[in-house]
């Protein structure tokens, strides 16, 4: 049953998927201008909101200036620029390739150094999908837009946007062609009411979004297994944050996020504060084996080594914070 899982690695966006991508984009961005030309009332677009625009604006506030006090400055005006920015922080070196990877989880998912939430969102902020800075891109109907940002795709930073190129897979796409197909003449426009391609729309949504978690859940699973099968497994991570009894880390080799909670260390913690970073001071005790004591230091973009096995119980990961090495 689990004979082809052999292995788990980032994907990779390689440069040839990435200049089909561009075609894709460039198909779908002239698609959406030309319907918005033709039928500005009943066009099937798709935008995605500014994170400026976010219903949570302090999130990103919080995110930035967090940050800020580690001495990383992102500028998020732009998608541009947010891309830019996160560019400045990139290497070839372990450390700078580890925190790309944390910069990169917290401008999708920054909940995690957020200090505004709630504790019932902090215990749940591991899930990490229903709150984000970045909103989700949605499906609506034309009519339903009135000024420019509402029709904008911040991601992509252009100021139309629909998804053209896969009817196979999407019904939005599906949508799409038949308006095409009737602003050039091969067929009769559809006798659609806004109401109803508005109400299209937000079930695209719907299940789009479904199928998402769908497909993070599959990966979830199929890590799970792969670790059970090959477990246990130690590899390097990088924290994301740190709270006063547990911290996130992320596996550099798998991109997964796990919490490691201090009363399953070995060491004594101490949790400290200061401004708006806080970190964990481990003091791991002498052993037979180790006879010195080492003080370990746990914050964002510390560099930790885990152990991984999945629990005997379920089809879940659990992960050990090692000692290091002197």
């Amino acid at each position: 049953m689990y004979e082809n899982t052999k292995t788990a690695t980032i994907n990779v966006n390689r440069i040839v998927l990435r200049m089909i991508e561009e075609f894709m984009l460039l198909a779908n961005v002239t698609v959406a201008t030309w319907l918005k030309e033709r039928f500005p009332d009943i066009a099937f677009l798709r935008c995605h909101p500014s994170p400026l625009s976010s219903p949570l604006p302090h999130m990103m506030k919080e995110m930035k200036e967090t940050l800020e006090h580690v001495g990383i400055h992102l500028d998020v005006s732009s998608a541009g620029s947010l891309q830019a920015s996160l560019g400045r922080y990139s290497g070839d070196d372990p450390y700078s390739q580890a925190r790309l990877i944390v910069l990169n989880t917290l401008c999708a998912r920054p909940m995690a150094v957020s200090k505004l939430t709630t504790a019932r969102e902090m215990s749940n902020s591991i899930v990490f999908h229903n709150v984000s800075l970045l909103q989700r891109a949605k499906y609506f109907c034309a009519s339903f837009a009135s000024e420019a940002p509402d029709f904008w795709h911040y991601a992509l930073s252009v100021p139309l946007y629909t998804h053209y190129t896969s009817p196979i897979r999407r019904y939005a796409d599906v949508m799409v062609h038949r308006l095409l197909a009737a602003s050039l003449g091969y067929s009769d426009k559809p006798q659609w009411h806004d109401d109803f391609v508005q109400k299209i729309a937000s079930n695209c949504n719907k299940q789009k979004f479904a199928a998402k978690r769908a497909g993070e859940q599959s990966t979830e699973l199929y890590l799970a297994i792969y670790v059970g099968l090959h477990g246990p497994m130690v590899e390097e991570a990088v924290v994301v944050d740190v709270k006063d009894h547990s911290f996130d880390i992320i596996v550099c080799s798998m991109g997964c996020t796990q919490r490691i909670y201090t009363n399953k260390i070995e060491a004594k913690p101490t949790f400290q504060s200061q401004g708006k970073i806080s970190s964990l001071v481990l003091q791991w005790p002498s052993t037979e084996t180790e006879p010195n004591s080492v003080k370990q230091i746990i914050q964002i973009f510390s560099i930790v080594t885990v152990s991984l096995r999945r629990s005997e119980s379920s089809l879940k990961i659990e992960t050990q914070l090692l000692r290091p090495r002197e």
